[in-house]
């Protein structure tokens, strides 16, 4: 495998970090730029990894400030055509979104609004995506993205609490990026609408997965107790994320 190289913008799982960059990552194949989530931070970030290179696309997982802060500055530089794709569910949120700035939909007018639900599939540049529903409280994706050359296979589980089909969903994937913002001694109520660091390594166990890669710890948190529940869990290679690296799937 080893032809997906994923580059994280921002690993951050609040919206002012201390000096850090929220939600973004920018998956990168042959020729395919992919930007995954739009948090605090990434235009700059994106820019300076970019360089004269142009996206290929954007995915929205979905519209809380940590992952669409930089969505509008990111989306003006799209290509004409390039995909824009966002929860169907929250597409009234990316038109309060515009509004909130006294702009209309003439603004992403360049780009191609690819709204994506349950079952869907599409195909960027070399990259093919599905779509199951995330559960968090407000209209969501997770997203199964292969190579389509040689198979391999990133599962990006943005925030989203454990659910029965994610793990048929990220069956067999070289890895999981999972958003864990909790613990499993946490409280129960939060559980409902995010991972904790044990469910992440469980699913990645059930599924079967290569690695699992933890992202979006509380800054605020030990994200070595993170790591070590969701090793133990898993009991396969597991990493935290670090804003500024790139790990190659």
């Amino acid at each position: 495998m080893g032809s997906v190289d994923l580059t994280v913008l921002g690993a951050s799982s609040r919206y002012l970090a201390p000096l850090g960059a929220g939600t973004s990552y920018l998956l990168r194949h042959k020729d395919t730029r992919l930007l995954l989530d739009c948090g605090n931070g990434t235009h700059m970030r994106l820019s300076e990894e970019l360089g004269q290179q142009k996206l290929s696309g954007v995915l929205v997982s979905h519209f809380h400030l940590d992952t669409v802060a930089d969505l509008l500055p990111v989306a003006f530089t799209l290509p004409p055509g390039a995909p824009l794709v966002v929860p169907r569910g929250a597409m009234p949120r990316l038109g309060d979104l515009l509004r909130a700035y006294s702009m209309d939909r003439s603004w992403i007018d360049h780009a191609r609004l690819l709204p994506v639900g349950r079952g869907d599939e599409h195909v960027i540049g070399g990259i093919k995506l599905s779509f199951a529903k995330a559960g968090h409280g407000c209209p969501g994706v997770v997203t199964r993205l292969v190579a389509e050359e040689d198979g391999t296979t990133l599962v990006y589980l943005g925030d989203t609490g454990a659910r029965p089909w994610l793990m048929d969903f990220a069956r067999g994937a070289d890895l999981i990026v999972a958003h864990t913002l909790m613990l499993d001694r946490d409280e129960e109520t939060a559980k409902e609408t995010n991972l904790t660091a044990g469910a992440a390594g469980r699913l990645a166990r059930e599924a079967g997965a290569g690695a699992l890669a933890l992202s979006h710890v509380p800054f605020y948190g030990n994200a070595e107790e993170s790591l070590v529940e969701a090793q133990a869990a898993f009991g396969g290679k597991t990493v935290v994320l670090h804003e500024g690296e790139t790990i190659r799937i």
